[in-house]
């Protein structure tokens, strides 16, 4: 039998009511060339044991690790051809499988590529329509010529991930930025990476943020995990940056909601150097990046 194009991988610890969600999601895809893997992760409310009701492959551990390393035991067991990621609290549109292979079948040469949220998000509290609208303004805006990766939705070709050791499961032992740190590592190799702006997941990563997380991550909570980052054992080694400079990068952050611009900045060792006034130029800038996102949150919900 020919092994399947899409080994679907998700990861879940306790997914509740949202999991339910997506494993619903998964089956009403239009694109049935997969097989679907969920890795429990230490779980003590019943999700292995819904996961199997669904037909799932279902690969439990006895003790949370992690969705890094989560990850990496679904891709060990994987016969596909690629490897698509799906966090458990995200819903897939009927056609994102359809649409991410039709890209990989259109560009040979991509070896990765990862989606975004939709610009409607069931929450409708302001905290995640804010989060989500932020999350889906910045890939929207964003160039497709990818340098990093997104594991909410994102596809990685089964041999490429192989070849350059998956996840950094023992930096990232939690939830944090270990996708956006495998998407650097697939293009210091080498590798092809796109942003599939048309592959997209509903917001049921509907999970209503409390507020004060949704008030810290953009930001506080992006800059913790970046510089934690920066600090594990990244080379510095790289030319003195002026303030100037610096403060471009961060006007590439676009309010924080890009990550991985913030990993750039954090690597560089300019950043002990930046001066008082270039703080407050960048929080000057990124308010204007606030309205930017205002302003195209308006527009897509006047055509709707």
């Amino acid at each position: 039998m020919n092994p399947p194009y899409f080994s679907v991988i998700v990861p879940v610890h306790n997914g509740g009511s949202d999991f339910e969600r997506c494993l619903d999601a998964l089956d009403r895809s239009r694109w049935s060339n997969l097989e679907l893997i969920v890795v429990d992760d230490g779980s003590t409310d019943g999700s292995a044991e819904l996961a199997r009701l669904r037909g799932a492959q279902v690969i439990s551990v006895n003790r949370a690790r992690g969705p890094g390393a989560a990850r990496n035991l679904g891709a060990e067991q994987a016969s596909g051809e690629y490897l698509f990621f799906v966090d458990a609290d995200c819903e897939a549109h009927p056609e994102t499988l359809d649409r991410a292979a039709a890209v990989l079948e259109a560009e040979p040469g991509v070896d990765a590529l990862f989606g975004c949220y939709d610009d409607a998000p069931a929450a409708q509290n302001f905290i995640a329509q804010f989060k989500n609208l932020l999350h889906s303004y910045t890939h929207q805006q964003g160039s497709q010529d990818a340098t990093t990766f997104w594991a909410g939705c994102g596809v990685v070709r089964r041999t490429v991930f192989a070849a350059i050791g998956g996840f950094d499961e023992e930096q990232f032992p939690r939830p944090s930025i270990e996708d956006i740190e495998l998407g650097y590592r697939l293009r210091d190799a080498g590798f092809t990476i796109r942003l599939c702006k048309e592959v997209r997941l509903d917001a049921s990563d509907a999970r209503p943020w409390p507020a004060r997380h949704g008030v810290e991550s953009p930001m506080v909570t992006a800059g913790k995990r970046c510089f934690g980052m920066a600090r594990g054992g990244w080379s510095t080694d790289l030319p003195r940056e002026t303030d100037r400079d610096l403060v471009d990068r961060l006007i590439g952050i676009r309010v924080a909601g890009f990550e991985s611009e913030a990993v750039r900045v954090l690597r560089s060792p300019a950043w002990g150097h930046i001066h008082y006034e270039s703080y407050t130029a960048t929080l000057v800038l990124l308010l204007v990046c606030l309205l930017g996102l205002y302003r195209w949150g308006r527009g897509i919900r006047s055509v709707s």
